[in-house]
C-alpha cells in the first residue's frame, strides 16, 4: 500500500472508531452496493462492446455478401449468359442468339449482334447473302404498325414515288419484317407486282384488296396466314403460286379475282374461309391437299367454271369437306381423288 493510501486508511479508521455500529454498517452497506454498481457497469459495458462488434461485424458480412453478389450479377451472370448467346450465334440459331442478345440489353455489344442476328436470319431465309435492307431515311413510304406485332410494314402510296413493281425489304429500320400491315396497299392501282420478302409470316385485312392491275403474284413459304379480303377484287390477278406454309386462307381473301386461272393449293393448309374464292368465275381447275380440314360457306360460290377438280384424299372426305361451301366444284366434269 503507498503512503498517501496508508494515510487514508488511518483517517478512516479514525472515523470508524468515532462511528456507531449501526453507522459502520450503514457504510459497509453503502460501499458494498457501490462496488455492485461498478461491477455491474463494467459488465454492461463489455456486454454492449459485444454487441456493438457482432452489429460491426454483421454489417460487414452483408455488405460482403451484397457486394460479391452485385459483382455476380454485373459481371458473371452476363458474361455467361453472353457466352450461351454467341454459341447460339456461331451455331446459326440466329433467331434464338437474337433473342439471348436482346434480353442482355446494352452489355458489351450485344446491340451489335441483334442487329447481326436478324440480317443472318434474313440471309437464311431468302437464301442468299444479298438481303433488301431499308431505312425510313431511304425508303419513306414504308413504316411500322405500332398497333401490331413488331415487324409488320405498313406501305403509303402518297410518299411513294417508284414504279409498278414493288419490292418490300427483308429487313426495315434494323427489324425483320414479318407482314404486311392492314390496308397497306389498299386500291393502289398503279401496282403490278409485289415480291414479299421470305420473312413474311402474315399478310393483314385488305392489304393488297383492290388493286386492279397486280397479275401474279408468289407467296413465300413462311406465310401462314392471309387475311380478309387481303386480295379481294384484284381483277388482272391471274396466277397464284401459294408457298408451303400456308394454313389460313381467311374469308373473301380472293373474292372476285375473276381472271384467276387455276388454283394448286399446297399440303399444310387447314381452312378455307367463307367466300375466300367466291366469284373466281375464270377458275378451270382446282387442286385440294389432304390436310384440309374446313371449307367454310359459299368458299367457291360463283366459281362455276371448274373442269378439272384434284383431292389428295377420299371422294367421300372430299364430298363432306365441300358440302358447306364447295359445291360448285363437285360440278367439275373430271374428278380425281387418290385416297380411295
Amino acid at each position: 500500500m503507498s503512503e498517501p493510501e496508508k494515510r487514508e486508511e488511518d483517517r478512516a479508521e479514525g472515523e470508524r472508531r468515532h462511528l456507531t455500529s449501526a453507522e459502520r454498517q450503514k457504510i459497509y452497506m453503502e460501499r458494498a452496493a457501490h462496488k455492485r454498481s461498478a461491477a455491474l457497469s463494467e459488465r454492461e459495458k463489455k456486454r454492449r462492446r459485444t454487441v456493438i462488434l457482432a452489429a460491426v461485424g454483421a454489417v460487414a458480412a452483408v455488405a460482403l455478401i451484397v457486394g460479391l453478389w452485385a459483382l455476380f450479377a454485373r459481371v458473371i451472370i452476363p458474361d455467361s449468359r453472353y457466352s450461351k448467346a454467341m454459341k447460339l450465334y456461331e451455331a446459326g440459331d440466329y433467331a434464338a442468339a437474337m433473342d439471348a442478345f436482346d434480353a442482355m440489353g446494352d452489355y458489351r455489344d450485344s446491340r451489335e449482334y441483334v442487329k447481326k442476328c436478324i440480317l443472318e436470319q434474313a440471309r437464311a431465309l431468302a437464301g442468299r447473302d444479298d438481303v433488301i435492307t431499308g431505312t425510313s431515311a431511304d425508303m419513306p413510304w414504308f413504316s411500322f404498325d405500332k398497333d401490331d406485332e413488331a415487324g409488320i410494314l405498313k406501305f403509303d402510296a402518297e410518299l411513294y414515288s417508284g414504279g409498278g413493281d414493288v419490292s418490300i425489304p427483308d429487313v426495315f429500320d434494323g427489324v425483320l419484317v414479318r407482314g404486311i400491315a392492314v390496308r397497306s396497299f389498299y386500291r393502289c392501282d398503279f401496282l403490278t407486282s409485289v415480291s414479299l420478302p421470305p420473312s413474311v409470316k402474315v399478310i393483314r385485312e385488305r392489304a393488297f384488296y383492290g388493286c386492279e392491275r397486280l397479275a401474279e403474284l408468289v407467296l413465300p413459304d413462311t406465310l401462314t396466314e392471309i387475311g380478309e379480303y387481303a386480295f379481294g377484287k384484284c381483277p388482272a390477278l391471274s396466277s397464284v403460286r401459294f408457298g408451303s406454309g400456308i394454313k389460313t386462307i381467311d374469308q373473301r381473301a380472293f373474292a372476285d379475282c375473276t381472271a384467276l386461272e387455276s388454283l394448286e393449293l399446297p399440303e399444310g393448309l387447314t381452312v378455307i374461309g367463307y367466300r375466300a374464292f367466291g366469284g373466281c368465275s375464270g377458275l378451270g381447275s382446282v387442286s385440294l391437299p389432304s390436310t384440309l380440314e374446313k371449307v367454310e360457306g359459299q368458299a367457291f360460290v360463283g366459281c362455276d367454271g371448274v373442269k378439272r377438280l384434284s383431292y389428295a384424299g377420299s371422294r367421300a372426305r372430299l364430298e363432306e369437306l365441300l358440302a358447306g361451301g364447295g359445291e360448285a366444284l363437285l360440278k367439275a366434269e373430271t374428278i380425281n381423288t387418290s385416297g380411295d
